[in-house]
This record gives structure tokens, sequence and C-alpha cells, in this order.
């Protein structure tokens, strides 16, 4: 597909399908080079020129805004370009504790982070535009998680170009239309679940009910106020500072509007750390310690003699060792991602995911590839034991499993995650979790294959954004959801029936694994086994 870039060179540019990265609810985004190129679905909806250029005012390297229409062979306007940062993340995944661990986030960088959204939106004020839908899906963030990047920046209000579309999630109900206070009402929701993990309209509380978040918006019942109970993964308020915490009280709690601190008071993190032990419903015992990943370090162990294998991207390229001791004899592999399930690990290195083991030579550790896929690069997404991809529109999972000693590669389409933005996911012995986002709204899909990978789906939607706890013993199913309840089912695909255990002694943030296939749990940097009574 040719087009053409309107600016002073009035470039040609040819987009491919390996450029492209998804499509969204107004039209396709493709990547090439330093460019982003979106393209509409509907041509009617291409931003105006004139646009772009009130928009040009905002001139911040970490305001991706678009910068010239692109158009067709016949002239006609069909898209705009922007800059492309590459390996960006989405905000929302310093929401959850199990981010925050794995990539030793800190507190303090959490503070940084939101201080600079401050900024950020407070320049945008002063050049005339507001942002109107800044829902967390419109924020991204670097590796160092200090810096925002701001995107979706053509929906933004500019003085000619009045906004229209704004996520319930972060609309302020108190304020008709839009202005920089609305703006600071939706960055103090976002903020909220930044500093403490949760939508400030949820948790518990006895006189509304889970749906009913746009009911306190309206009432100012926030999860500030003295009634509402939170579930336990919730990290504590001392995560926000002093001066925040007033200042999201006052627009959360009692519905006043202002700007946020200018200068942010120091945090003094207090880590509740609860006694673990068994209760009438649980028998938990203790059985040591253990060593926790940080950086995106993650190990696998090899099939013959049960070594330690660790494997850690940095920089675009693998590091893999064993015992600190590099054994990739010399070999580089610049790879964008990566994914270890059972005794290997799949590598995504271009268009191309490659299957790596370690095997066993004359006492030595060999690093050996054995299978490759083509894939679409950007529209690639690896997550834990699974790879999804959005091929031109359409979702795809691909799930490696072994056929005598080989790996195979599963690769169908889904359709009930057509349009839906895939954020995480989690695939052990036949059950995939999958949570993804669509318009304000994140949902959990529960698929069980069998043997075959015919599937069957559980959807739960209005759930909490998190990483899937689960794991999977023999013909049993045990989940710990973001509500702190144990569910416990078939992983058979003819059962439906599902038990849900509410205990106090158990919260989210237990980290489910088996091992040895029974159940344990990981807390603290301490692992634990759990059955039921």
């Amino acid at each position: 597909m040719r087009y053409i870039v309107q600016n002073h060179n009035r470039e040609e540019v040819n987009l491919t399908d390996s450029n492209f990265i998804c499509e969204g609810g107004e039209g396709r985004i493709y990547g090439k080079t330093n460019t982003i190129y979106k393209i509409y679905l509907e041509r009617s909806k291409v931003i105006h020129k004139d646009k772009i250029k009130e928009l040009s005012v905002l001139d911040d390297p970490f305001i991706l805004r678009p910068l010239d229409l692109l158009l067709d062979q016949n002239l006609t306007p069909v898209g705009f370009t922007m800059q492309w940062i590459k390996d960006l993340l989405p905000i929302c995944k310093l929401f959850t504790n199990d981010f925050r661990m794995r990539f030793n986030v800190k507190p303090e960088t959490v503070v940084g982070l939101v201080n600079n959204m401050a900024t950020k939106i407070e320049f945008i004020h002063k050049k005339s535009c507001l942002v109107v839908d800044g829902n967390e899906m419109n924020y991204m963030v670097g590796k160092d998680f200090s810096l925002p990047y701001f995107i979706d920046v053509d929906s933004y209000q500019t003085p000619h170009f009045p906004a229209t579309a704004i996520m319930t999630s972060i609309q302020d109900l108190h304020t008709k239309g839009f202005n920089e206070f609305s703006d600071w009402f939706s960055f103090a929701v976002v903020a909220t679940q930044l500093f403490i993990g949760i939508h400030p309209y949820k948790g518990g509380h006895k006189k509304y009910n889970r749906s009913d978040f746009q009911k306190r918006m309206q009432d100012n019942v926030s999860v500030f106020n003295k009634d509402v109970s939170l579930p336990m993964t919730v990290r504590d308020f001392s995560y926000i500072p002093d001066n925040y915490k007033n200042w999201l009280v006052d627009v959360l709690e009692n519905g006043k509007r202002s700007v946020p601190p200018t200068v942010i008071a120091k945090i003094d993190v207090k880590f509740a750390r609860k006694t673990i032990k068994s209760t009438n419903l649980f028998e938990i015992e203790r059985v040591g310690n253990i060593s926790t990943s940080y950086d995106g370090k993650e190990t696998f162990l090899t099939p013959d003699t049960l070594q330690e294998i660790d494997v850690v991207i940095k920089n675009n390229v693998l590091n893999i060792t064993h015992k600190g001791v590099d054994i990739s004899d010399g070999i580089r592999y610049v790879a964008t991602d990566k994914m270890v399930t059972d005794n290997s690990v799949f590598l995504l290195i271009n268009d191309t995911l490659i299957e790596l083991n370690v095997i066993e030579i004359n006492n030595k550790l060999v690093v050996a590839s054995r299978s490759i896929h083509n894939v679409l690069p950007n529209a690639t997404k690896v997550f834990k034991s699974l790879i999804y991809q959005d091929a031109l529109g359409e979702p795809y999972l691909m799930i490696p499993y072994n056929v005598n000693g080989n790996t195979a590669m599963f690769q169908n389409r889904i359709k009930e995650l057509k349009g839906f933005d895939v954020l995480e996911a989690k695939y052990d012995s036949g059950i995939a979790f999958v949570v993804a986002r669509k318009g304000s709204v994140y949902t959990r899909f529960i698929f069980k294959f069998d043997k075959d990978f015919k599937y069957v789906v559980n959807i739960e939607n209005d759930v909490d954004f998190h990483v899937p706890n689960f794991v999977v013993i023999g013909d049993v199913v045990v989940s710990i959801n973001f509500n702190d309840d144990v569910e416990v089912f078939s992983k058979r695909i003819d059962k439906n029936d599902i038990r849900i255990l509410r205990d106090p002694a158990v919260d989210f943030d237990m980290k489910l694994r088996k091992v040895n296939g029974i159940v344990h749990f990981v807390k603290n940097g301490e692992l634990f086994k759990i059955k039921m009574k």
C-alpha cells in the first residue's frame, strides 16, 4: 500500500503487512523506521489539517502529536503520521504489584512519574489545549518507568476543534463539558491507580454494587471513604505523598476542583506484613525462602539434570547464563522479547519466533535452536507460555505444546478477542487466562482447550486490571482473583462449575505456582504449600 506524506518533501511511503501494529476502533496503526502511520477506517473521521496545525504548539518530545497528513494515491487524506518511540509500555502495567515486583519499580519512581505527568498536563493547558480523554491507555511509559509519553493526541481539544469523546472511567460527572479542572479530575483517577493500584471508585461499600462505580463517582464515595473496604492487594495509602493524598481526597471524596501540588512531599512507605497461617478452610505450610526475579529475569530447567538456566533481555540482547556464567558460546541473540515455557525459551527476533533449548553434551551446557515460526513483528505480544498476535485486525493465539519430545505450535483465530486490546495473558496445561480492554472496561477471558485445542470460554466483564494468578494441577484449576477470592474449577471443557472460596488469610498477592504437582504460593520471598481441608 503506497501513501504520500503531506510535508515539504511530499515523500512516498510503502506500508506492508510486516509494518502492521494493531487495529483500533478508528483505524489501523502501522510503524516504519521511526514513524507511526494511522490510517482511518472511515475517511470522514480523518483529522483536519488545521487541527494538526493547532496541535503543533505541543512541541514536547514526550507528547506524540500528529505531524503530517497521510494521503492516498488520489491525494485524499486518509490518516496522519507521528513519531514512533519503540518499546513503550501501557502505564496501566504499573498498577499491579506483579509488574512492579518483576521489574523492581520503586515507589519513589512512581511518585516521579506522576509528577512528570502533571507537569506535561500543565504544559498542555498553557498551550490552550485540553487532554479531555486522559484515561490510562492514553499514557505510555519507557523502560525507566519515570518518563510518561502522551498518545492519542489527535483527540485533544484545541481552540477551534472541541473534543467529543471521553471514557466513563475518568469522566468528571460534576462538570458540564470539558475544562482544565475536568482534566485534573481524570488525572487524579489515574494517579490513584498508579499510587495504590485500584480505581478510586472501586472496592466494596454496603450501599453500592460492584457495578455502581459511576454512581459512586456522582456521590463522591471514593477509596478514601471510611466505609469502603479494599482488596488486600491494594497498596497502603502511605505510597501517596501526604500533600498529594490531601489533594486526591479533596478532588475525589470532597468534590472540590483544583490543580495538584507542584511540590511533592516525600513518602514514608509502610509495608504491612501479615502472619500467614492455616485457617478453617486451608492448610498452609511454610516450605522456605525463595529467590525473587527482578528486572525481567526468568529461569527454566534443563530437561536431563534440571540445572537452572537464567535468561534476561538487556538492551535487546539475550543474556543466557548458568550460575552467573554465560553459556551462549559467543552467539549474540538480538531479540525484542522472550517467553520462557517448560524447558525452553522462545525469542522474538524481527519477524521470526525461534525456540532455544539448553542441552548437555559431554558435561557441557550447549544452547541449541530447534524451531522457527513466522510472525508479524509489530503486532505480536509475548506473555507467559502463550503469544498473542493481531493479524491485520484478526486476533490469534499461539501456544507451544509438546509432541513426542518435540515442540509444536497451536495457532488459531480466537474470535472472542476481536476488538480488544490484550494486555496480560497466561497459559498452563490447557487453560489460558487473558485480560483485555475495550473502551473503559477490562474483561477477563478464561479459555479451556481440549487435546485438539477445541475450546470453550468464560467471559467476565468489568474486572480490575491484573496479571492472571492461577495453576493447573491434574484436571483442577486453582486461581486467586483480584478480589482475593480462591476459584477452583475443572479444566475439562464439558464442565462449567466453579467453586468460590473466601478466606481472610488469602489474598491476590499470594502468587500461585506448582511444585512437584502440588499447589504452592510465593509471598514476600517465602514459599508456602497450601491445600483445602
